[in-house]
């Protein structure tokens, strides 16, 4: 009698057992499955000047980032971030109206900035609303201390300056100073080049600088701007237009017999590889491109694409911008990661996610592979983390031939205040 009483007990206990097994494993499936869900929008341009590159390159790389971050760390520590898209058309007071509407109805932790205007035009707003921006490269201006907006790459002003200086002192051989021009489409971008670049030129003395060559950001024809260039005689032309324009632009100058070299400056395009499919390899032969990444010749990048974006998002074309804006998402997601594991997955917020971002570290891995570890200097928005490349056209093939030094000081720091 008293074994089966204690065998009744051992089986009472047993049952007990495995009920509250699958209850503990049933909440902590469900906390699995019950992710805390945060908004962190994306700011594009879909129907600018830029809309073919953004549809089809950036939206798909950073969709790719996003899900890729929720399937492989987001589902491990309860958070979900929400990519909510932005049409800023590229116009300055649509991206001011759009974060202010983003700000009210989304809470949002965090600003993934993939265009120009939607940074530039609420630069004032970030700290105010504590909503930090990340945008990996962008205009001058937007170099603003305490403005929670952050370029981890570098402004495009660093891109000319850096060319200019590895062509005067690398690429060019004669005893004369080489002859350097701009041709570049007026509005406010090619303004904040040139507002930078002029007075920097002035004092720089290894180039004697011919002008600038404005343009429109869709024009009709652009042969009228290529006579007005060429009899400025200039041996390197600092290319920087739409994408749109920039195969015409390139057609146009060939067509015309520029002799010169043309050094294709703004990175946001896929590189010099689809001037060459467009228009002929053979016409832009000993042409150049500076860029932090190539995604012809990037291997790095490569296996990123091969890892993230075809897995998450088959239809992310591949390029350079592509790799550039995944790494800004990246860093923003990995900021978010940190925030999420020191306050707590259902209590982040943008105060936290800056205080991530911020003066910290970020390594290779958190960035998926793409680039070197970045350093965020506090309230420092000059610091470059990204190296520069010089990709010249050899044989049809886009290949490195040199580094540029950095001389962001030179650049920047004289110019904010």
């Amino acid at each position: 009698m008293t074994e089966r009483r204690n065998l009744s007990m051992i089986s009472l206990i047993v049952a007990v057992g495995i009920l509250l097994c699958n209850l503990i494993l049933s909440v902590g499936l469900c906390h699995a499955v019950e992710a805390k869900e945060y908004i962190m929008p994306s700011f594009i341009d879909g129907s600018g000047v830029y809309a073919q590159l953004y549809t089809t390159t950036v939206v798909p790389a950073a969709q790719a980032a996003y899900d890729g971050w929720n399937e492989e760390i987001g589902a491990k520590i309860g958070v979900k971030v929400v990519n909510k898209l932005y049409d800023t058309r590229y116009d300055f007071s649509e991206a001011a109206n759009l974060y202010d509407r983003c700000v009210i109805s989304d809470n949002p932790v965090a600003i993934n900035s993939l265009v120009s205007p939607s940074t530039l035009a609420n630069l004032k707003k970030f700290a105010r609303n504590q909503t930090p921006a990340v945008q990996w490269f962008g205009y001058g201006a937007m170099h603003s201390p305490g403005a929670w907006a952050f370029l981890p790459g570098r402004a495009y002003v660093i891109q000319y300056a850096s060319a200019i200086d590895w062509l005067a002192t690398k690429d060019w051989k004669q005893s004369r100073k080489p002859r350097i021009a701009f041709a570049i489409f007026s509005g406010v971008y090619g303004k904040d080049v040139m507002s930078i670049m002029e007075p920097w030129l002035k004092t720089y003395n290894k180039v004697d600088y011919v002008g600038v060559f404005w343009h429109d950001a869709k024009p009709v024809d652009l042969s009228g701007y290529v006579r007005d260039l060429m009899k400025a005689k200039p041996d390197y032309v600092m290319l920087s237009t739409t994408s749109i324009s920039l195969p015409a632009y390139y057609n146009a100058l060939k067509e015309l017999g520029y002799l010169g070299k043309v050094v294709n400056v703004h990175p946001v395009y896929q590189g010099l590889d689809v001037v060459g499919r467009v228009l002929g390899f053979d016409k832009i032969e000993g042409d150049y491109s500076v860029a932090s990444a190539n995604a012809a010749t990037d291997t790095r990048a490569h296996e990123y694409f091969a890892k993230y974006a075809n897995k998450y998002y088959s239809g992310a074309f591949w390029g350079a911008t592509t790799v550039s804006y995944s790494a800004g998402t990246y860093l923003l997601l990995a900021a978010i990661e940190k925030a999420a594991r020191k306050v707590g997955s259902d209590k982040v917020t943008g105060k936290a996610v800056y205080d991530q971002i911020n003066g910290k570290q970020f390594t290779r891995k958190e960035l998926a592979g793409i680039a070197e570890g970045v350093k965020l200097i506090p309230e420092d928005r000059l610091s470059g983390v990204t190296d520069l490349y010089v990709y010249k056209i050899v044989n049809g093939q886009e290949v490195p031939v040199g580094q540029t030094k950095t001389i962001e000081d030179q650049i920047l720091k004289p110019w904010v205040k």
